[in-house]
């Protein structure tokens, strides 16, 4: 790149941004330290990999959070070493390997800079001679176990016509129909009670078995409701299994947490309350929703 050009394109966007402000004074001695500031960062450039622009696709994915999701995604990608290479493999898909590995053959001037600008995740070069390691050991091994398994497959069932299909390494959270819509929601539910006994500090027994029992049972009839039905439907079509259309897709933040009554329906009970009953509608409290376990048969 021309630093010349760069400068004088600089120069000519800054007089049609800010040419109303005259020139009246002479150059003042905090602008001469800012302008050598400027060339300071502007010779940095000239050396630095971004001297050559590049549109980059990374190949992280943006988890798509449903907007009942409270929490905001975290980043693991730094909790990893250069040697811990099963966690590098595990962290990482196949076709994730395959990509950076087939980028970097087709990039034989690339830099540490660039691989580390377009692949987010990958930290050192260390990683792509894991990558190349697993590719080599694990690639054939694949096509090996889809064969054997399309083999079972056949011998089961000779006069099927059906087609094995295997779920490539990484992908049940975009391919499972419950990780799409059923999953999200019950987690949705259980950081809710959560929630609700840390605020309230009420005493759980964590060697109680029966009390993790009863809070799952409660999470699931819950989730039976005819509420949700179309919940649980989304999320095969979300899948690409059924072909349809949904209406109305109630979902739990709506239906068991939007509620202005604070206090239980029990009689007259003081305590807060944790949520709405999608089944009947009450406003129930820790106490009787888990504790007593209140479930609709």
């Amino acid at each position: 790149m021309n630093l010349v050009n760069i400068v004088e394109h600089l120069l000519h966007l800054t007089k049609a941004e800010f040419g109303f402000e005259a020139k009246t004074t002479t150059t003042t001695s905090d602008e001469i330290f800012a302008s050598q500031q400027l060339f300071e960062i502007l010779k940095a450039f000239k050396h630095s990999c971004f001297n050559e622009l590049h549109t980059y696709d990374s190949l992280e994915f943006d988890d798509e959070y449903d907007d009942m999701m409270d929490d905001d995604s975290s980043d693991d990608s730094d909790d990893f070493e250069e040697n811990q290479d099963p966690d590098i493999r595990n962290y990482f898909t196949l076709e994730e390997k395959k990509s950076i590995v087939e980028w970097i053959d087709q990039h034989p001037n690339y830099t540490i800079s660039s691989i580390l600008h377009r692949f987010r995740k990958v930290k050192s070069m260390t990683y792509i001679k894991i990558f190349r390691e697993y590719i080599s050991q694990n690639g054939s091994n694949l096509e090996e176990k889809t064969q054997t398994g399309l083999d079972k497959f056949r011998s089961v069932f000779p006069n099927q016509k059906s087609e094995l299909l295997i779920f490539p390494e990484g992908s049940t959270g975009y391919v499972q129909p419950q990780d799409l819509s059923l999953f999200r929601s019950w987690k949705f539910i259980h950081k809710k009670i959560e929630h609700y006994t840390r605020i309230n500090r009420t005493m759980i027994n964590m060697s109680d078995h029966q009390y993790f029992i009863n809070m799952q049972s409660v999470i699931h009839n819950q989730l039976s409701a005819p509420s949700f039905k179309n919940l649980t439907k989304s999320g095969f079509i979300n899948a690409g299994i059924i072909d349809e259309t949904i209406e109305e897709l109630g979902k739990p933040k709506d239906i068991c947490f939007k509620f202005y009554d604070l206090y239980c329906s029990m009689n007259n009970y003081e305590n807060r309350t944790l949520l709405i009953c999608a089944w009947c509608k009450k406003h129930f409290c820790h106490y009787h929703l888990i504790e007593k376990i209140h479930i609709h048969l």
